[in-house]
């Protein structure tokens, strides 16, 4: 099982499965925690389980329990209650060991920053409808040795019901008003990961660029330079011709300027400064230095 096939398995409810288990001294019989998660008055029609047994999955995906006989065991960190550090737990889950089928979760937003730069824009989301979007990603990804060549991967269900939700629950997007389909923007994680770079790289001071984006794309690494990009780039069989930031990438990192969060220097000309991808209603075209700010929450 994994993410992408136990698609009832939301963030929400596989963070609630965990504070339960935690609340249980991290040990719950099988049956007991489908009726917590799921009690009967609660189930449709048919009194079925399936969101319950399905979040039980996604749980197990990522590693986060495991099965003793017909007991479920808490098998993780102490569990924040604050949705946005459990996000932090299960994006490192995501982008430092995941299982061999949840591996695909971040080679897809991969293709969406790879392709949104190919195509200078999200334009190509917007013009597409959710099923051909989402049959545009599938050929690009490998299939897994256990599974026909010729069955997809990735389709329209699990792209609206699974991906999309744990994409944006990780501060990796947002989701159109008008369209229901997902735009790269991960302001928010990047936010997320500047603690980390701050003790990393040390705050207060001006950094060189490539050593704060080389930095950035292990925590990452979906963005420029990391292996999920470069996986990306390879699989759409397009390099780019231009030696600047993404689109996607040059966009948050001026929000977070603008922000207060980070600070983008330019010293000088802009001759051997890192540019970026243009934005003519910005002052801000490339950098000399990123300056990481103290006191990030």
């Amino acid at each position: 099982m994994s993410l992408l096939t136990d698609t009832m398995g939301r963030p929400e409810r596989v963070h609630t499965l965990l504070k339960l288990l935690e609340a249980h001294g991290g040990r719950l019989g099988y049956d007991e925690t489908v009726a917590w998660l799921q009690p009967s008055i609660l189930r449709g029609e048919k009194n079925s389980t399936d969101a319950a047994k399905q979040t039980i999955g996604s749980a197990r995906s990522l590693g986060f329990i495991r099965d003793d006989g017909n007991l479920l065991l808490l098998d993780a960190p102490s569990v924040s209650s604050d949705p946005p550090a459990f996000a932090d737990l299960v994006h490192a889950r995501l982008r430092d060991n995941p299982s061999e089928k949840d591996r695909v979760m971040l080679e897809v937003y991969a293709l969406f920053v790879v392709l949104t730069e190919r195509e200078e824009g999200t334009s190509w989301i917007a013009q597409k409808t959710v099923e051909s979007l989402a049959d545009h990603i599938d050929i690009m990804l490998p299939r897994p040795a256990d599974e026909p060549q010729q069955q997809k991967v990735f389709n329209k269900d699990k792209y609206s019901t699974a991906w999309r939700p744990w994409m944006i629950y990780l501060g990796l997007g947002w989701e159109g008003l008008v369209l229901p389909t997902f735009f790269p923007h991960p302001t928010v994680r990047l936010e997320r990961e500047l603690p980390g770079l701050g003790q990393e790289l040390g705050v207060g001071r001006e950094l060189d660029p490539g050593d704060f984006l080389r930095a950035l794309a292990r925590r990452m690494p979906y963005l420029d330079g990391g292996t999920l990009f470069e996986e990306a780039m390879n699989r759409v069989r397009w390099r780019r011709t231009t030696q600047r930031l993404t689109v996607v990438l040059s966009d948050v990192l001026r929000e977070l300027h603008d922000d207060g969060r980070i600070r983008l220097h330019l010293r000088g000309d802009t001759v051997g400064a890192t540019r970026l991808a243009p934005d003519p209603t910005h002052e801000i075209q490339a950098l000399s230095a990123v300056e990481l700010i103290g006191g990030q929450a």
